[in-house]
């Protein structure tokens, strides 16, 4: 089996590929969101059946997970400048 080789990158492109993950996961949960709005499309009408539901609660629970993983970064925005560690490569 081929070995993977793995970019070096900064601490810096690391935190921001991360929150851009974040932010795709985030896009995708809500079109998944509108799908099961979308199913119902009259205001009375608004029961879910149980599949939707388990659909929801799930999304729920990555919503959690996602925003636990942004939380790891809430005080590593890097400044306006740029991170003092943007020459050295991550991980260290």
């Amino acid at each position: 089996m081929e070995q993977r080789k793995f970019e070096q990158i900064t601490r810096c492109e690391a935190i921001t590929n991360l929150i851009d993950s974040i932010a795709k996961e985030e896009e995708a949960i809500a079109k998944v969101l509108k799908t099961i709005d979308e199913k119902h499309p009259h205001p009375c009408e608004k029961e879910k059946d149980d599949d939707d539901l388990k659909l929801i609660n799930a999304l729920a629970r990555l919503e959690f997970l996602i925003t636990s993983k942004l939380y790891l970064f809430i005080d590593c925005a890097c400044p306006k400048d740029g991170c003092e560690d943007k020459e050295r490569p991550w991980p260290r």
